[in-house]
């Protein structure tokens, strides 16, 4: 199911024998799944962030680099 295109299946459930309740189901499973791998990305960057922070905090000598991908870091993943 990962690589079908939910969106396209979801517009043509009135143009096969699909019943809108199997759309549905497989709808609300893909938002879970796409929830899911969202949470462990956000997991993955705070653990890197907060590392990053650890080492600048402890004096780790990085010619600023490390305050440049925290930068980045921060910058990528603001909440809009």
């Amino acid at each position: 199911m990962a690589g079908d295109d939910i969106v396209a299946r979801l517009r043509a459930v009135l143009h096969n024998d699909r019943s809108v309740e199997l759309m549905n189901r497989e709808a609300a499973d893909e938002i879970e799944r796409l929830r899911a791998e969202r949470d462990e990305a956000r997991r993955r960057t705070n653990s890197i962030l907060s590392e990053i922070d650890c080492r600048i905090e402890h004096g780790a000598d990085s010619n600023g680099h490390l305050e440049a991908i925290r930068s980045l870091f921060k910058e990528a993943t603001d909440e809009r």
